[in-house]
């Protein structure tokens, strides 16, 4: 083959020699309007043939809402600091779900159909969703009616926390606690009560001693009279016998009657006598003064004594008892408040349906099955065009 052949056989292979061919391969997009508008009655028809199906699919579908709860591992006690210890984790709570703990006391209560025909949601067709950085656990499943539907989740619920037998131990323990400090609040009460009695037998103690300091007032105060009366005495049995001495010396000096003499003597030593008697009980009442002072002494110590102890009784019964007391019963209110916030389950958010159905979703259904139609349906116009091309290409 010479220069000249090889050259006119290239140029019989280049593209160039077949512009027909060309021209059929690339995309002619005025083409493609003018046959979807060719096909716009089918194209028109189609797409409304698929939205009608899905809006009938809509209409028809049962609707189903979401009931959810949100819940968190139960308060069991607290620490010494007061912060709350929870008994179990999330994670726990999501597995019991997961496994169906609750299956047993579900289907006694709605039945085996009730589970099999999807009224009791399975383990798999309930969804989680753990708060980060919390304890909290969103529960949720679809149901149809969505009142059966919150009933079945607080049953869920009420299955779950009388099975958290732990919890038992910590409320007993909890109350045992309560009942000892409510103990010792009428323990507090009854010494109130003793104290009052006390202060009360002081008191009526110092009233006594108040009555025999007075008697011994005015026994004092009589036998200081009956002592000046009896000294009184002593000085006029003294003058006397002074005045009956000097007339018997007068006698005795003088010629008088022996017998007035013997007389006046047997005056001067009974006055004498008389004397010494008083004497003696002046002595006897001056005793007796100081044994009212004595006395006087001693009741006035008792009653210090007795101020001493109901000052230290009043003190407890006003102060330091009532401040006890009030720390107890601030501690009672402590203890009551945490056993209220102890539950086996924390219920966050009580079970709820949503107000509208979550599925089927009308508007987005029918629109993603419209476009999908519309899509198909250019296609097919497509296809058609494509058929409507090969056979005028046959036909000439």
């Amino acid at each position: 083959m010479n220069m000249h052949e090889k050259y006119a056989s290239d140029t019989a292979l280049r593209p160039e020699s077949f512009p027909s061919a060309v021209h059929d391969d690339a995309i002619d997009l005025y083409g493609l309007v003018l046959g979807i508008w060719r096909n716009r009655f089918f194209l028109s028809a189609m797409v409304l043939g698929v939205i009608s199906l899905a809006i009938a699919y809509v209409l028809l579908v049962t609707p189903q809402y979401e009931v959810r709860a949100i819940v968190a591992p139960g308060i069991v006690g607290f620490n010494e600091e007061g912060v709350a210890v929870r008994g179990g984790s999330s994670e726990n709570l999501k597995n019991w779900f997961k496994n169906e703990g609750f299956l047993s006391q579900a289907v006694s209560k709605y039945g085996e159909e009730a589970y099999i025909n999807g009224t009791i949601p399975a383990g798999k067709n309930i969804f989680f969703e753990i708060e980060k950085g919390g304890t909290d656990l969103v529960v949720s499943f679809l149901a149809q009616d969505p009142e059966l539907g919150k009933e079945i989740m607080r049953d869920l619920l009420q299955t779950l926390a009388g099975q958290q037998e732990s919890f038992r131990f910590t409320v007993e323990e909890q109350e045992k606690k309560i009942i000892g400090i409510e103990n010792a609040i009428l323990d507090v009460d009854v010494e109130l009560f003793s104290i009052k009695e006390k202060i009360q037998q002081k008191k009526n103690a110092k009233m006594v001693l108040r009555a025999e300091f007075e008697m011994l007032a005015k026994s004092e105060s009589q036998k200081k009279e009956i002592i000046e009366r009896v000294a009184a005495q002593i000085g006029v049995v003294h003058e006397n016998t002074q005045r009956l001495m000097v007339l018997r010396e007068n006698i005795a000096k003088g010629t008088g009657d022996k017998f007035s003499s013997l007389m006046y003597s047997n005056i001067v030593q009974q006055n004498i006598s008389y004397s010494a008697t008083l004497e003696q009980r002046w002595d006897n009442l001056k005793k007796e003064l100081n044994d009212i002072d004595v006395l006087r002494e001693k009741i006035s110590a008792e009653q210090k004594v007795i101020d001493s102890d109901i000052s230290q009784l009043e003190l407890q019964l006003e102060k330091q008892l009532p401040v006890k007391r009030d720390a107890l019963v601030q501690r009672l209110k402590v203890e009551k408040a945490r056993l209220a916030r102890m539950n086996p389950l924390e219920i966050v958010s009580a079970p709820s349906s949503s107000v509208k159905p979550v599925k089927p979703k009308k508007t987005l259904t029918v629109a993603a099955v419209g476009t999908g139609g519309l899509f198909v349906g250019i296609l097919a116009v497509f296809l058609r065009e494509a058929v409507r091309r090969a056979r005028a290409a046959h036909s000439a």
